[in-house]
């Protein structure tokens, strides 16, 4: 099987809805996900026609490529749709370095992060009640 990352459209709304567990607990979520397929920010992970996971690159962040969101479907984490979604939303990204952010309490996407090369670059707090946001940066070398 093998993975296939594509700049989401419109009519793959539903589909990403489907298997974001968060989407259905927060409306606003569905808002932001809606926002970014309009403006073509957004990418999903599809293995063999299945919706596995999505993610979200722009260029907002001072003129920074940062991905505020990737989601992967809970059964297939550890399974290499996270790392496809970054080397697509990294290849995407035209600035010479690229950010991303998590929280303090998550510690396997901290860990993720290292993995694929970022490294911590800030912490701001009062997004999420008492879990600061972690901010980390890579160096694209472009």
């Amino acid at each position: 099987m093998s993975i296939l990352v594509r700049r989401a459209l419109p009519e793959d709304r539903d589909r990403i809805v489907e298997i974001d567990s968060i989407a259905g607990r927060e409306p606003e979520r569905l808002d932001y996900v809606a926002e970014f397929l309009e403006e073509r920010h957004c990418f999903i992970a599809e293995e063999d026609g299945v919706v596995e996971g999505y993610g979200v690159m722009d260029h907002s962040f001072f003129g920074r490529g940062f991905i505020s969101l990737v989601f992967v479907k809970e059964d297939r984490r550890r399974s290499g749709i996270g790392s496809a979604l970054f080397e697509r939303l990294e290849a995407e990204c035209s600035s010479k370095g690229i950010f991303t952010s998590t929280n303090a309490s998550n510690l396997g996407m901290q860990a993720f992060l290292g993995k694929r090369g970022y490294r911590l670059s800030g912490l701001v707090d009062n997004l999420d009640k008492d879990d600061p946001e972690l901010f980390f940066f890579k160096d694209l070398g472009c």
